[in-house]
């Protein structure tokens, strides 16, 4: 590539120069520079570092040769290759890793091989910036799963398979289970132990100590890195564990497994009953409560001797550790291979991305469907490189407008990645990030929330909480919300994607000033005009110190400010006059109150009780009848009842009324029991 280089260069130059110039009358016609790379030849020697001692004085300069050109590619490696993709990963120019899979995939796209993760944690230690000091975490965590592997495969290759489930489950308490137990023991079943006498049951006098000692030789032997005493960081066991079963092939039983003593769960004795169990009557000496059928009976029986739950419940006498041996289910082989790759399918999508953007829509769309056609006849439908075409031609048919075909694809790139990759692989992740946007754009905004928290709960599980790259995820997550018109829920996306920004960036970044610029907006809608001003404010702070205050976002964020300056003064007007309004009226009421008691007062009657007309009916036979029970003052100090029995015709003792004076309506009612 250089060669290339200097040879354009030097005709460059040559032309410059004026050589081959042509007369006067002649057109310049320019002709395409063609590349002859017929003569070119680069080639390493593998084995020059492999201990092979040449003989010959021939043999001997060609070594040296050799070994010198494998030296300055490492130079170049460790010197310009390798800053350079970290400084990526610091601006995010490229989306931050996952995990360890993703940061060696990548890693590889620029020719870096996975021993010099070493390098990248040496280039990221020191550094303040918190993606650098994320970087440096993940590369010590893949280095220290895959020297677990070369320690854990040294003692399995040592005893019978019988024991395998013994090995693992110490080794794993060796590592992640010391807060439960500092002092772990193996798990061996000793009669089947005594018919193998003349094995090698080393793995039994592991420590944690031990442990840490071999991962250190291993890490220090394979990438030239010295690690420190925290080898998992604290919370981050689960990612840990993760990463050693995707290298190894382990297959645990699916629980929650407990790493320290703080999150024991309660004994089972203590745990709560089932709301049936904790009605019933409690046992005692064996009798058994009334109206408990056999058939309940024969069901807890059938309950209490399955296998799975024998299988699940530790023995008591097994010490409290966070592995057992039986949670160890499997051990699959892990197979490596490098598929091949077809040139004329990937030729053909590169040829639709440049029709398209040289405005060549037909033409593009024609070439990218025949680019998939030829990915799924080559490779089948089901495989991760026709997952990969599947989204990448989801982008391009949306930037093309084609929002259903966009959708269409990102749901097949979902359903193949999971098939192929697994559901918890950092390209599964991104594309159900990416089936969300799509959906958000047709319309189908709470089908991309759904999509959204499913890749943030994956998310969660891969690599652990408040990922560098999980700020945008989240600020799209509350976008939606706001299209929703769930201002309150979008109010609490957007701080958390602030205070995850603020950790990362720093306060005074322009990252954090644009979101804190979309975090006022979601305080002025849900109408919260004071604070909204402030958090303008800073937005506002922040661009003018960084970008000056032609720049247009400082012009933006300053217009914005002046817009919700004015409201918040118009809504605080708005508020006075409210108050006033109601105080006012306050103080009318209070003075027509006491108008009213000071005419009682002055000896105007005043109105007859509710009491009576309630307790009559409000007719003129309810009064006359108070007066004839003589009450006082037409009150009725009868109970309900009776005066409900009274109304409805059932009084006990009823005076005879004189004719004439009896309602006709009530003498054709019926007495109603």
């Amino acid at each position: 590539n250089k060669e290339q280089s200097n040879s354009s260069d030097k005709k460059e130059v040559k032309q410059a120069n004026g050589e081959g110039e042509k007369g006067e009358g002649e057109t310049e016609t320019k002709q395409p520079e063609s590349v002859d790379l017929s003569g070119f030849s680069f080639s390493l020697n593998p084995d020059v570092f492999s201990g092979q001692q040449p003989q010959t004085a021939e043999e001997k300069a060609e070594w040296e040769s050799d070994e010198k050109q494998v030296r300055t590619v490492c130079t170049y490696l460790t010197d310009d290759v390798i800053p350079r993709l970290v400084h990526d990963f610091q601006e995010g120019d490229v989306g931050f890793p996952m995990d360890g899979q993703s940061l060696v995939r990548d890693m590889h796209k620029r020719g870096i091989n996975a021993r010099y993760l070493g390098e990248m944690a040496q280039k990221c230690s020191g550094q303040e910036d918190k993606r650098l000091q994320a970087l440096k975490q993940l590369s010590q965590q893949e280095m220290v799963g895959r020297a677990f592997k070369h320690v854990c495969n040294n003692y399995l290759k040592q005893i019978p398979p019988c024991f395998a489930q013994s090995v693992v489950s110490h080794l794993l308490n060796c590592l992640l289970g010391t807060e439960m137990n500092a002092k772990p023991v193996a798990e061996v079943d000793e009669e089947l132990k005594e018919l193998y006498q003349g094995e090698d049951f080393s793995f039994e006098q592991v420590t944690p100590e031990t442990l840490r000692t071999e991962l250190k030789r291993q890490v220090a032997l394979r990438y030239r890195y010295d690690l420190t005493d925290n080898f998992v960081q604290k919370g981050k066991e689960i990612q840990m564990l993760r990463e050693i079963c995707l290298k190894i092939g382990f297959q645990l039983e699916a629980k929650e497994y407990q790493f320290s003593k703080d999150s024991l769960k309660a004994p089972q004795s203590l745990q709560e009953k089932a709301s049936s169990e904790s009605l019933a009557p409690p046992q005692t000496n064996g009798v058994h409560p009334e109206g408990s059928s056999s058939k309940s009976k024969s069901k807890k029986k059938k309950a209490d001797r399955s296998p799975n739950r024998e299988a699940s419940t530790p023995s008591p006498t097994l010490p409290p550790q966070t592995f057992h041996a039986d949670n160890v289910l499997n051990i699959v082989p892990i197979v490596k291979e490098a598929s091949p790759r077809s040139i004329l399918a990937e030729e053909a999508l590169d040829a639709g991305r440049m029709s398209i953007q040289q405005d060549q829509k037909d033409l593009g769309q024609e070439l990218l469907l025949e680019s998939l056609s030829l990915h799924e006849q080559i490779y089948g439908i089901l495989h991760p490189e026709v997952a990969r075409v599947y989204y990448a031609l989801s982008t391009l048919y949306y930037g093309l407008d084609e929002k259903n075909a966009a959708v269409e694809l990102a749901k097949k790139a979902v359903i193949v990645s999971e098939r192929t990759l697994g559901i918890d692989n950092s390209e599964t992740i991104l594309a159900y990030l990416n089936l969300s946007l799509m959906e958000h754009a047709t319309g189908n905004t709470r089908a991309a929330l759904a999509y959204t928290r499913h890749a943030m709960d994956l998310w969660k599980l891969v690599y652990g909480s408040r990922h560098p790259d999980s700020i945008t995820t989240i600020n799209n997550a509350a976008v939606m919300l706001q299209t929703l018109k769930q201002f309150k829920e979008s109010r609490m996306w957007f701080e958390s994607s602030l205070q995850i920004c603020e950790d990362v960036a720093g306060k005074n970044s322009i990252n954090t000033a644009t979101l804190l610029f979309q975090y006022a907006q979601s305080l002025a809608l849900d109408h919260d005009s004071r604070q909204a001003v402030q958090k303008m404010k800073e937005s506002y702070n922040i661009f003018r110190e960084k970008l000056g205050p032609q720049n247009q976002n400082t012009k933006e964020a300053e217009t914005w400010l002046e817009t919700l300056t004015h409201s918040a003064v118009n809504q605080a007007k708005q508020a006075q006059q409210a108050t006033a309004a109601l105080l006012q009226n306050r103080r009318l009421f209070m003075r027509g109150g006491g108008r009213g008691q000071r005419m009682a007062v002055g000896g105007a009657r005043p109105p007859p009780p509710a009491a009576a007309g309630a307790g009559a009916g409000g007719s003129v036979e309810g009064v006359r009848a108070a007066r004839d029970n003589g009450l006082p003052g037409s009150m009725d100090q009868r109970s309900l009842d009776e005066i409900v029995k009274y109304i409805n015709g059932e009084g006990g003792k009823q005076t005879t009324p004189k004719k004439g004076t009896r309602n006709p309506k009530r003498r054709q009612q019926k007495p109603t029991a």
